[in-house]
C-alpha cells in the first residue's frame, strides 16, 4: 500500500513537473511572438518616419517589462523538468576519475546541497511574495504596469519543484550508497 502510495505520489510529481515544462515553452512561444511584433512595430515605425516624416510608435508598449518578467518565470516553471531528466550543463572531468561509490556519495552532497538552498529560496521569498499579492506591487510606468506577484510566486512554486526533486534524487543517491556497501565492491569504472 505504501509502495502504491508513494508512486502514486511520484506520477503526480512528474506530471506536475512536466505540466510547468509546458508551460514554460508555452509562454517562450509567446514572448516569441511578442518580441516579433515589437520589433516589426518599430521597424515599420522607421519606415513610415523616413518616408512621410511623421513620427509613429508602433512599437508594442511594455515589451521590455513583460520579457524582464518573463524570463525569470520561464526559468523557473522549467528547472525541475531539466533536473529531473539530467540536462543542466555539468563538468565530470573531475568525478570521471573517482571511484562509483566516492562519486555517488558526492552526488548525494550536490543534491542534499541543492535542496537546502531551494528551501532558503523559497523561506526567504515567501514575503516579498506575500507582500507583492498584498499591495498589489507592479513593475514599469507609463503605458504598461505589470504585477510582480505572480512571478514571485511561480519562482517560489518553481523552487519548491526544483527541490522536492532535488530531494528525490539525494534519496536515490542514498538508497545505492546503502543497496551496494554491503553486497559488492565498489570499484573504478
Amino acid at each position: 500500500m505504501i509502495s502504491e502510495a508513494g508512486a502514486a505520489v511520484r506520477r503526480a510529481f512528474d506530471r506536475t513537473a512536466e505540466v510547468a515544462n509546458g508551460l514554460g515553452s508555452a509562454w517562450i512561444l509567446g514572448l516569441m511572438f511578442l518580441i516579433v511584433g515589437d520589433v516589426l512595430g518599430r521597424a515599420l515605425s522607421g519606415a513610415i518616419f523616413r518616408l512621410t516624416g511623421v513620427a509613429v510608435n508602433l512599437a508594442i508598449q511594455g515589451t521590455p517589462e513583460l520579457v524582464k518578467l518573463s524570463i525569470v518565470g520561464i526559468v523557473f516553471l522549467q528547472v525541475a523538468h531539466t533536473l529531473r531528466h539530467g540536462r543542466h550543463v555539468r563538468s565530470t572531468l573531475l568525478v570521471d576519475r573517482l571511484r562509483p561509490w566516492l562519486r555517488e556519495a558526492l552526488t548525494l552532497l550536490a543534491h542534499l546541497v541543492g535542496a537546502a538552498l531551494c528551501a532558503l529560496i523559497v523561506w526567504s521569498s515567501w514575503d516579498n511574495m506575500v507582500r507583492g499579492w498584498r499591495i498589489g506591487e507592479f513593475e514599469g510606468e507609463g503605458a504598461l504596469r505589470v504585477p510582480v506577484a505572480p512571478s514571485r510566486t511561480i519562482v517560489i512554486v518553481g523552487t519548491s519543484l526544483l527541490g522536492l526533486q532535488f530531494a528525490r534524487l539525494a534519496l536515490g543517491n542514498l538508497r545505492s550508497l546503502v543497496s551496494h556497501a554491503g553486497r559488492t565492491r565498489w570499484t573504478r569504472a
